[in-house]
């Protein structure tokens, strides 16, 4: 049987998602999705293209949502490029940027970086963090690869200056930097996006499941020079020439349109997440300083799995990885959800 699967399979260990128990027993604050749902408007655009129209393919080249992504970050057209989700953009970024060379990323960073290294052929050069699991920004500076940075880091919440991250640019402008934008809009920093028009080895990848609520859409895009857009082009148009479906790009291109509301529920967002990080250190939690819509949290005396155990016989979902054996990840939810969390927490550190 094993004679049947290819060397590439079987050097692959693939990525782990955030468990999806959809059950109303469970708290659910491990996959970092909006506490708060899609705005009417998003809403109602996908009710109105759910008839007979789906029939037909979709737009493969996404007209009207990629107009509407080139003017919302003063682009052109041709920097615009839309994908079935930012994980599937990344997977053509390191199959067109990153194949048979060598790409870096900190030790701690999204785990998917090193599952579509095994995947492509990648040598990963893996940077190590300080011991507080800030990024070495030392390291990183006389690093010569290409880079991947997930801008805030995941889990950590790191938010890294768009100026450090310009002086990496101009210090080789042939080396392609990646900056990974999924949690952006949960920062007090303009996007990397901002620079695409004065750096062409700056690709900026972004997503609709985090700020706009649209997870289920799966709706990912980047932002960057024609010529590194005109690479992803090739790379999907080799692969599935339709993959954004008619109601994800219905649902993007209103949910751009209601700018406002998703404005106010991440501000509600990023309120929320520090009022409970002040909450956590105050009963002693070690909380990392976060930019992101999550926290990164250590309770001293215990492990990460037994807290993610304490916390999921108690009816709430975190996130744990077996390599970080100290701190959690806890996504921001309501504000009923984060004070059950703390009050369960509280309980937790008392004993």
């Amino acid at each position: 049987m094993n004679s049947m699967f290819s060397d590439v399979l079987n050097r692959l260990q693939p990525y782990t998602p955030g468990e999806q128990l959809n059950d109303k027993r469970y708290i659910k604050l491990n996959t970092n999705e909006n506490p708060y749902p899609p705005s009417k408007n998003t809403l109602d655009a996908i009710r109105a293209n759910t008839g007979e129209s789906l029939r037909l393919y979709p737009d493969p080249s996404c007209k009207e949502l990629t107009a509407a992504l080139a003017e919302k970050h003063s682009v052109g057209l041709d920097m615009i490029f839309v994908s079935n989700g930012s994980d599937e953009l990344l997977a053509f970024a390191f199959n067109a940027f990153f194949a048979q060379k060598t790409v870096s990323f900190p030790k701690i960073t999204y785990s998917f970086y090193p599952v579509y290294c095994k995947l492509y052929d990648v040598a990963a050069d893996i940077m190590d963090m300080d011991e507080d699991y800030s990024i070495d920004k030392e390291a990183m500076s006389r690093n010569s690869n290409p880079l991947i940075i997930a801008n805030p880091n995941a889990p950590t919440g790191e938010l890294l200056s768009d100026t450090y991250i310009c002086s990496l640019l101009e210090k080789n402008k042939e080396r392609l930097i990646l900056v990974d934008e999924a949690y952006m809009d949960f920062a007090e920093q303009k996007s990397m996006a901002d620079y695409v028009n004065k750096y062409e080895n700056l690709l900026v990848v972004r997503t609709f499941s985090k700020s706009y609520c649209l997870a289920g859409m799966r709706i990912g895009y980047a932002i960057g020079n024609k010529m590194l857009i005109n690479a992803l082009n090739t790379i999907k148009n080799c692969f599935n020439s339709y993959p954004i479906d008619t109601l994800a790009q219905k649902s993007a291109l209103a949910a751009i349109k209601d700018q406002k509301y998703y404005d106010n529920i991440n501000k509600k967002v990023k309120a929320t997440r520090d009022k409970t990080a002040s909450a956590l250190r105050e009963i002693g939690c070690n909380v990392l300083p976060s930019q992101s819509n999550f926290l990164f949290v250590k309770f001293p005396g215990f492990d990460s799995y037994t807290i993610y155990t304490k916390f999921k016989d108690l009816g709430i979902l975190i996130r744990q990885w077996d390599y970080i054996h100290d701190y959690v990840r806890i996504s921001v939810g309501t504000d009923s959800d984060m004070d059950t969390l703390f009050l369960i927490a509280k309980e937790i550190m008392q004993k």
